[in-house]
């Protein structure tokens, strides 16, 4: 019988350690293989991870399963996700971790209660996550390549930092925009849109080749609005 942790349910957990050292005097881990292989109803998790002098380092990769997508009421397509490939290392003071990951026709919305694709494909997602302990506070920088039928290699960039307070920035960049009419392509190509944040306060910066602006609110209520040609 599969063990139940809320909506988690753990069909199968297998954990091998070996070459374990351990001082107990110092509760420092000296050294030790870890493996992990665990099957649940929202991924499978397959591990493989060494402790050297109490810094552990491991690579796991994630197998989203179904029920993942349909309890979070995800609209993404069951099978637009490749593997999920996590690089991390844990010390005492810290948590830092690499997500790579990438998708292809990734939307799905319902249409009269029939499914219907949209295509937008993540080429590549590359975030690099920190955590530390002493700070409590979360760092995470991540850059991606998406295209869609609309404009192909679309670059973004996100910062996103977490402590007493939560803000984020990056950009977005689209050189080419496709399938419009010529003379509006023309004046929305070279896109780029900057952005910055936090809870009580946004701004955004566009231009193209044929204008530039801002969208900006201090109160997220009341909203700002600049463009000029």
């Amino acid at each position: 019988m599969p063990t139940v942790i809320n909506v988690v349910h753990l069909h199968k957990l297998v954990l091998d350690v070996d070459n374990l050292k351990f001082d107990l005097s110092d509760m420092v881990c000296n050294s030790a293989d870890i493996t992990l292989d665990a099957q649940t109803n929202l991924s499978n998790i397959n591990q493989k991870g060494k402790v050297i002098d109490n810094k552990y380092s491991a690579k796991t990769t994630l197998h989203p399963n179904e029920y993942l997508y349909h309890y979070y009421k995800l609209p993404i397509r069951k099978e637009s996700l490749s593997d999920i490939e996590i690089n991390f290392d844990i010390t005492r003071d810290d948590i830092k971790a690499n997500i790579k990951a990438s998708a292809t026709n990734i939307l799905q919305t319902s249409d009269n209660n029939e499914p219907k694709e949209i295509r937008v494909d993540i080429d590549s997602l590359d975030s690099n996550v920190s955590y530390i302990f002493a700070s409590k506070k979360l760092n995470a920088k991540s850059r991606a390549i998406i295209s869609t039928p609309y404009a192909k290699d679309i670059k973004v960039y996100n910062l996103f930092e977490m402590d007493k307070n939560i803000t984020y920035s990056g950009d977005i960049k689209a050189a080419k925009i496709l399938k419009l009419d010529a003379n509006i392509s023309k004046l929305v190509n070279n896109l780029y849109i900057k952005y910055q944040g936090n809870l009580n306060s946004a701004r955004i910066d566009l231009s193209s080749n044929a204008f530039t602006g801002d969208i900006s609110t201090q109160n997220m209520k009341n909203i700002n609005i600049n463009l000029q040609s």
